[in-house]
């Protein structure tokens, strides 16, 4: 009887050691799974973070009182106050009641996870099945919400990290529309990272603090952040650095041209355009260790644009999309698309109606190839790009495009920016250009205001 008591307690205290660890959940934000120096831990059935990790995740600044043993955290209008072992948290001077206190572990200050995402206007979800949280911007959401009822639906699943294209640019590293922008800005964990086309490669706080340099080199472009890791290609190159800025490292090296650079799972996609003057190229993937080469598919592509698992391009001179491992080829539509962009169940392309004067054909399609149909016929879109529900599009030359914004059916079309506009990448609610064919790199809120231009390592107000 001695022994089965011994045993027992010993089962008992395994058992309690092995729920502890498996307790410790996921935390996934907008696609991507946070890691901290200090696990999550779950105390009265909530979920307890390290603080300073998951705030600047979420883009707030956060500040450490040790006389009161207080954290204060700020994010445009919000504010949040919390202290250790307290169940009365403030935000905006309203207090709240929290069912698990903040404490150390550690010497980390840990804080409930769920209160101060839902305050700083995130959504919070819990997969009980794979013991994952889920945690959506509030800028996610807007998004995701305007998109289901333009469609006519209301359920919204955010427990699911499902690629949703452009919006869940995390998931990739960055958005299939910055890509075929030449990728130049992404944003990821806090922090936006872009090129500029004279000075390098930087990192700054989505407040635009703390601008950081990462690599120096004219024509870095079609920048992905992955894992802990930057890729981009430069001089038709491929590398990788971390993202503080050591241990930079060449993939790959290969004569010709490479562009349209996305890093998928371990994978990284481009098209490979053997003789520099070529105009079509194949599609190739690489592992993200440079290892592994391998030719998609022999038939050469002008576009390339990832979408959920497929690439939608112009395979023997046709709208088609093709799953990017080769397996599976479908027709969509038989012209030619000179651009394509993509959001939810929508493909729109352009294609040629009289080139010598210039004059080109928006197209709508459905994922499927049904509900086809012509949008409208004009001045052709050089640079388009999708966020949320809204297209935003150059108009007139290549160098110096006119900005303008519009719904996929081209309703509710307006102007943004009346100067020339080139590579326009969308990262949160700016949108990051070059003014003019490799100018100076500029910015611009999407709705027309503030707009400042990169010099020196700072951005400064453009009146």
């Amino acid at each position: 009887m001695k022994k089965f008591l011994v045993f027992f307690g010993a089962l008992v205290l395994v058992l309690n050691i092995s729920t502890s660890v498996l307790a410790a959940p996921k935390v996934v934000l907008d696609g991507q799974q946070l890691s901290f120096d200090v696990p999550p831990i779950i105390e009265d059935g909530r979920t307890l973070v390290p603080l300073r990790a998951i705030f600047e995740a979420l883009g707030a600044n956060v500040s450490w009182d040790e006389n009161t043993q207080s954290i204060t955290a700020t994010k445009a209008d919000t504010s949040i106050k919390l202290q250790i072992n307290s169940k009365t948290a403030y935000k905006n001077n309203q207090a709240t009641s929290l069912d698990a206190p903040p404490k150390i572990v550690n010497n980390r200050t840990l804080i409930p996870l769920r209160f101060v995402s839902e305050a700083l206007g995130a959504n919070v979800n819990w997969n009980e099945d794979n013991q994952t949280i889920s945690i959506r911007n509030n800028n996610y959401i807007d998004n995701k919400v305007t998109s289901n009822k333009a469609t006519g639906t209301s359920n919204i699943n955010l427990s699911q990290s499902e690629d949703i294209g452009n919006k869940e640019y995390n998931l990739l590293g960055n958005s299939s529309g910055n890509i075929e922008n030449r990728g130049h800005a992404t944003q990821e964990q806090g922090w936006i990272y872009f090129c500029t086309y004279e000075s390098g490669l930087f990192k700054m706080k989505l407040d635009g603090t703390d601008t950081t340099v990462l690599s120096q080199g004219q024509c870095i472009t079609n920048i992905n952040v992955k894992d802990g890791w930057v890729y981009y290609l430069f001089s038709n190159c491929i590398y990788k650095i971390k993202t503080d800025g050591t241990e930079k490292t060449l993939l790959l090296k290969e004569n010709g041209s490479i562009d349209k650079l996305i890093v998928i799972g371990d994978w990284i996609y481009f098209r490979y355009l053997p003789n520099n003057n070529d105009s079509r190229g194949y599609i190739i993937k690489i592992k993200n260790d440079g290892t592994e080469m391998t030719k998609i598919s022999n038939i050469t592509t002008q576009t390339l644009y990832y979408d959920n698992g497929w690439f939608y391009t112009d395979l023997n001179v046709e709208l088609t999309k093709i799953k990017i491992d080769g397996s599976e080829i479908i027709r969509l539509a038989d012209e030619q698309p000179e651009a394509i962009s993509v959001t939810n169940d929508w493909i729109y392309y352009e294609t040629v109606v009289d080139w010598q004067n210039k004059i080109f054909a928006r197209h709508s399609i459905k994922k499927d190839g049904s509900n086809s149909q012509k949008v409208d016929e004009g001045t052709r879109n050089y640079f388009m790009n999708f966020s949320g529900d809204w297209l935003y599009y150059t108009a007139g030359a290549y160098d110096k495009g006119i900005l303008y914004k519009m719904k996929p059916d081209a309703t509710s079309r307006s102007l943004i920016l009346n100067e020339k506009v080139c590579f326009i990448n969308v990262v949160g609610e700016w949108i990051i250009y070059q003014d003019g064919w490799n100018g100076e790199t500029r910015r611009i809120k999407i709705d027309g205001t503030n707009k400042s231009r990169f010099v020196n390592g700072v951005w400064q107000d453009v009146s």
